[in-house]
């Protein structure tokens, strides 16, 4: 079956929500990096390249869930995102402000 690549962007709503809408859809990744590379990321919204495969069935619930923990950590591991323990035991996401390249972590 044939992939797609598709941007899209993520946006902080508040601590709790964040809101996602797919921007582009490219047939190949090369393409997908190259229209990624003209967005700007900010303090409440990042840019993310999915791969989709084509005319499968929809997604379960346990596969969306999965999907959402594999971006997180991939936010995570980029240092764009950080977990966080609530009082009531839940876990919490909050955006990391980037630091300048001369700045110390």
């Amino acid at each position: 079956m044939d992939n797609v690549f598709i941007i899209e962007s993520m946006t902080l709503i508040d601590d709790l929500n964040i809101a996602s809408q797919v921007l582009g859809v490219y047939t190949s990744n090369e393409k997908a990096e190259s229209a990624l590379k003209t967005l700007v990321d900010t303090k409440d919204k990042v840019h993310v390249i999915s791969e989709l495969e084509v005319d499968t069935k929809p997604l379960s619930d346990e596969d969306v869930y999965d999907e959402i923990e594999q971006d997180l950590k991939a936010l995570m591991d980029l240092g764009i995102v950080d977990q966080l323990v609530g009082e009531d035991g839940n876990f919490y996401y909050t955006l990391i402000e980037k630091k300048k390249d001369n700045e110390e972590p």
